[in-house]
This record gives structure tokens, C-alpha cells and sequence, in this order.
């Protein structure tokens, strides 16, 4: 039961965060989270995607790009 329990519960994680990362908007920053890392040039899909307003990306522990922009 107590394994059941954990994974529910590091699925739920899992969700929260990725939830928290794509509506994410601090001081005129905004971020958009894409495609796996592996699958897409994130660098490059950012850029072209936000042009100018875009100022980094990072692929994070989950393997997703996620590009930042000022919004």
C-alpha cells in the first residue's frame, strides 16, 4: 500500500511541476515549455519562435525545452 501511495504521489509531483513551469510569469518574464530536447533544437525553436524577446532556454531534469521570452 505504502509503495501505491508513493507513486501516486511522485506522479502528482511530476504534474505540479510542469504545471508551475508553464504558467510561470515573474517580472514581465514569461516561459513556454515544448517538445523533448532530444526531438528539437531548442536553442534554435526559440529563437525562431520569439525572436528577439526570447533571452535563454534550459532543458530541464524532465528532458523538455522550455524557452524563455519577455512577454
Amino acid at each position: 500500500m505504502a509503495n501505491h501511495f508513493s507513486n501516486w504521489f511522485n506522479l502528482l509531483l511530476i504534474l505540479a511541476t510542469i504545471a508551475m513551469l508553464e504558467l510561470t510569469v515573474e517580472g514581465n518574464t514569461c516561459s513556454d515549455i515544448f517538445a523533448r530536447c532530444d526531438d528539437i533544437d531548442c536553442r534554435s525553436h526559440c529563437k525562431s519562435l520569439h525572436g528577439a524577446k526570447s533571452f535563454g532556454f534550459i532543458c530541464d531534469d524532465f528532458n523538455l525545452c522550455t524557452c524563455f521570452f519577455k512577454g
